[in-house]
């Protein structure tokens, strides 16, 4: 009779405590966030300066949020690709090689160390507000203004004005999965990428982001920024440039780089109305960079000695110009390595050698975002709780029931 008796005691017991769970469920307090600056980050300007962002960044290859954004801080001097991949040193001046376009100035050649900065990602950083998509870049060393726009002459054609952004021969790409919907999407890359994504993070849109505002053959008549859709849609985020497609949406400008060795910032800014809306809601981001080469990204051929010029050429991978591209991916360097299931950024993008495959990037990240467009902490509701309480409360009726059994038994 006893034990009947604190059986009903706990079942009541269970059944209060079930239903001060809901009701403590039901008013729980909104998104756990950190403290932030703005609720609208107004205060972020897109003038390649970073100093209007004011989170604090953690250790390497850790993600961080602060003030409402969400920060990667990547390790320095990892931007070696699959471990063989050698490039040019922006800072590397003597001796020079003329442009093989015949303009003015020159061009810089190959020091051939395996490090040089130029895509050597230190920091990405994403936020929003009610209306924009903020992003921001940091890069080891982009060069100065001058140097980076003489790396980026053979993007232009004759005559025409310099690059206003000026970040020379760098490649950014922003895969995102925003439906988060298993196989909902695609997973081969754009640009003539070299790479392939996992189906439970098949992307949606991906930003595009190089410093040649001008259209290219090998980039279908548009000029860059731009968003990429799944379906083919492609909205140019730049209007300084007349578009050789002028049925593509264009919106104004968006982008601006600072080079240097500090900050050797991009930052950018995407409407909601283009990218679509993250607030409430999280979206899965891929952040990867290399090389641009006229509209996509550029091979990491065999050797140094290929075509005209050893000019711009990085070397160590595999292959030559597509279609014969080898089955390296040309990642230069990333973010997010942490959630690999390889051990190291070298051993995901070396995972060709062993696979006989195309790398599959399975670096990402789930970033959060409130109701005011800032990245936040994602959180779990006290009322989903209730999945494992009855569970809880019938182990806990199991394990006194087998003791006042004993005990009788004892007796």
């Amino acid at each position: 009779m006893k034990v009947g008796k604190k059986k009903w005691c706990l079942l009541l017991t269970a059944f209060l405590l079930m239903g001060l769970t809901t009701g403590l469920g039901v008013a729980a307090p909104p998104s756990m966030r950190p403290p932030r600056v703005s609720t609208t980050h107004d205060p972020i300007t897109i003038d390649g300066d970073p100093s209007d962002w004011f989170g604090t960044a953690g250790p390497a290859n850790t993600y961080y949020i602060d003030t409402g954004e969400g920060i990667w801080r990547d390790a320095a001097f990892d931007d070696t690709g699959n471990g063989s991949y050698i490039y040019p040193n922006c800072t590397h001046t003597s001796p020079a090689i003329p442009d093989s376009k015949g303009w003015e100035g020159y061009a810089y050649a190959y020091t051939g160390y395996p490090h040089g900065g130029m895509v050597d990602l230190m920091e990405f950083r994403v936020t929003g507000n009610d209306t924009t998509l903020f992003l921001m870049f940091r890069f080891e060393n982009m060069c100065n203004q001058a140097v980076a726009v003489e790396w980026n002459k053979d993007a232009h054609t004759s005559g025409s004005a310099a690059n206003a952004t000026g970040f020379g021969k760098i490649l950014i790409q922003v895969y995102i999965d925003q439906d988060g919907i298993s196989g909902s999407g695609r997973t081969n890359s754009t640009m003539w990428g070299n790479f392939l994504f996992p189906s439970e993070a098949a992307w949606d849109a991906v930003i595009d982001i190089a410093g040649d505002p001008c259209a290219h053959t090998y980039a279908g008549g548009y000029g860059f920024p731009r968003v990429e859709f799944a379906d083919g849609t492609i909205h140019v985020l730049n209007d300084t440039v007349a578009s050789a497609n002028p049925l593509q949406p264009r919106k104004a400008v968006y982008i601006q780089a600072d080079c240097d060795i500090y900050p050797s910032c991009i930052e950018l800014q995407v409407p909601y109305s283009v990218i679509g809306d993250p607030r409430g809601k999280g979206w899965k981001f891929f952040m990867l960079a290399g090389g641009y080469d006229e509209g996509r990204w550029r091979q990491v051929w065999a050797t140094e000695d290929i075509g005209f010029m050893a000019l711009f050429r990085f070397h160590g991978g595999e292959g030559s110009d597509p279609p014969d591209m080898g089955l390296d991916p040309n990642i230069v360097d990333m973010a997010f390595t942490n959630k690999s299931a390889y051990a190291s950024q070298e051993a995901l993008l070396n995972s060709f050698s062993t696979t006989g495959q195309l790398v599959v990037v399975d670096s990402y990240l789930n970033i959060y975002f409130d109701e005011n467009g800032d990245v936040i902490v994602p959180w779990i509701p006290i009322y989903s709780l209730l999945v494992l309480l009855p569970i809880l409360l019938m182990a806990i009726l199991y394990a006194r029931k087998k003791k006042l059994g004993q005990f009788v038994e004892h007796q």
